[in-house]
């Protein structure tokens, strides 16, 4: 997904499928905020460059992606975004 070239970066983590287990959704942030990426567009992108399975039936656009301090991406936040990951000071 990083090729594409509207897209600055990317995760993706599982949801909740009926029929499969699990489905893959994307989270995205843009290069340009005023751009727009659909699903439809991005898994045409995917088709041939992904396995079938590993081809998000899902995606989100976010402005950024969360990241702790070492830069990595805090996929428990994208899972859960009503819920605000709290750090205690103790």
């Amino acid at each position: 997904m990083y090729r594409h070239p509207m897209i600055r970066e990317a995760a993706v983590i599982g949801v909740p499928d009926e029929l499969m287990g699990e489905s893959v959704n994307a989270i995205v942030a843009l290069k340009d905020d005023t751009l727009h990426l659909s699903i439809e567009e991005l898994r045409a992108f995917c088709e041939g460059k992904l396995a079938h399975f590993k081809i998000p039936k899902y995606s989100e656009l976010n402005a950024f992606l969360p990241r702790d301090a070492t830069g990595k991406v805090l996929k428990i936040v994208l899972r859960h975004p009503q819920e605000k990951s709290n750090v205690s000071a103790d």
